[in-house]
């Protein structure tokens, strides 16, 4: 049956969008099957289309709805279905460039707007991870999209680890990374090989940051020995949890640090292009992280000639995709939403394969194991709402609620209903 086709096609615009991406191209509707299976195996540039649409033109209309379905050899209704499940699309009409204002917790705690009250023009949201800089908004849209505003307030101390050059200095800079030791954890994880790291690893009791706390050597273990392949390894940068923002506090100011660890967690799995799955609001860290793995394939750290190379997925604002099921739905170009278990993801995950997910935080952790063998016995708590300094706090497992509360300055006035010392004399976590 010939397939029922919109009177109104898609805008030049809406097409130049969409062929920027996926190159220039003709309707797939209708060919042979051989052709069909090979424009199904770009499902996964689905995402990437719609936010290159969303950015652009604001909206995503039927028009480019179906135009894409045709690019991708899929049915409208199942692009339909993706598109309306993110929350940072929009399938009605709106204009190219949006003020995006947060509603929730820490902003409205800080004088913030409820969904009722956000100005004319200005699009409510939930939590942006921006709640060390309560009340927050962002603008995206439009070609250049502007990154949101500043870097992350942190608490440091003289012995942080995953803080440590925060605010120290260009965060892109490679030249000073290298200079600071930067790489000589991947050069000895040469040295130790698959099996050396993942014992390593495990000898420093590294669990997972992301909440689920299952041990890291385990995990990338397990994904090791399957003799399927390729192996998949996924960062989870998707943090969308109401009052926390510690992933893209790292991202922002420590980029290299990231792509090292990835490089390092790839080798002992045995896996050739590691993939961020980034929060969609994280403008100044997809900006971030862009021009540092932009700048290590120039140096030959990333790429072919290096073996590992990465690419970043942005997100669309769906909080369930911060589980890691619902992460392979969302990259491979459907709806992000969570897979029954088993199979587990070492097993089957990203595209049926053998795939480790960790967060940012965790694989962090990884140079300092590997080239000092520090245990890894520190955390990072953010702090927002009713403190004096909101903001990252990096410290070791076990501190208590008050002692964290009073590194954040303590309660403002007119919180103080406990004391941080009481607090920190009751013991509790």
């Amino acid at each position: 049956m010939e397939a029922i086709k919109r009177t109104t096609p898609a805008s030049e615009a809406e097409r130049e969008a969409i062929d920027g991406l996926l190159g220039p191209g003709e309707d797939h509707l209708g060919r042979d099957a051989i052709a069909g299976h090979v424009v199904r195996g770009r499902r996964h540039l689905l995402l990437p289309c719609l936010h290159a649409l969303n950015d652009r033109i604001g909206w995503i209309s039927p028009p480019a709805i179906d135009y894409l379905a045709s690019r991708l050899g899929a049915s409208p209704a199942e692009i339909h279905a993706v598109a309306s499940f993110y929350g940072l699309f929009s399938l009605s009409p709106r204009e190219p460039v949006q003020r995006h204002v947060c509603i929730d917790l820490a902003c409205r705690a800080a004088g913030g707007p409820t969904e009722h009250s956000v100005d004319d023009g200005a699009h409510p949201a939930p939590c942006l991870g921006l709640c060390d800089r309560a009340p927050a908004a962002i603008t995206i849209g439009g070609h250049d999209p502007e990154p949101d505003p500043g870097l992350a307030a942190v608490d440091r101390a003289n012995d942080d680890v995953l803080l440590r050059r925060v605010g120290s200095g260009d965060p892109v800079d490679l030249d000073a990374y290298r200079a600071d030791g930067g790489f000589s954890a991947l050069d000895r994880a040469r040295e130790l090989g698959p099996e050396g790291i993942i014992a390593a690893v495990e000898a420093s009791g590294l669990t997972g940051r992301g909440g689920a706390g299952f041990p890291t050597a385990r995990k990338w273990e397990a994904v090791r020995t399957q003799p399927v392949t390729p192996h998949h390894l996924i960062c989870n940068a998707d943090e969308s949890e109401p009052g926390t923002f510690k992933d893209r506090t790292l991202i922002e100011n420590d980029p290299y640090a990231l792509i090292e660890s990835m490089a390092i967690a790839a080798l002992a799995i045995g896996c050739e292009l590691g993939r961020v799955y980034l929060r969609g609001e994280y403008l100044r860290a997809h900006r971030t992280l862009s021009t540092a793995i932009e700048r290590c394939r120039s140096a030959g750290l990333l790429g072919s000639s290096a073996g590992f190379d990465i690419e970043i997925i942005r997100g669309a604002g769906a909080y369930i995709c911060g589980e890691e099921t619902a992460i392979f739905n969302s990259i491979e170009g459907y709806r992000g939403e969570p897979r029954n278990k088993p199979p587990f993801p070492f097993e089957s995950g990203l595209f049926g394969q053998p795939t480790a997910v960790n967060n940012v935080e965790t694989l962090m952790n990884v140079p300092s194991i590997i080239s000092e063998g520090r245990r890894a016995d520190r955390r990072l708590f953010c702090l927002s709402g009713a403190v004096r300094r909101p903001g990252v706090i990096e410290a070791p497992i076990g501190i208590t609620l008050g002692s964290l509360i009073e590194r954040a300055g303590g309660l403002p006035r007119g919180h103080a209903r406990w004391s941080c010392r009481r607090l920190r004399r009751s013991g509790r976590p």
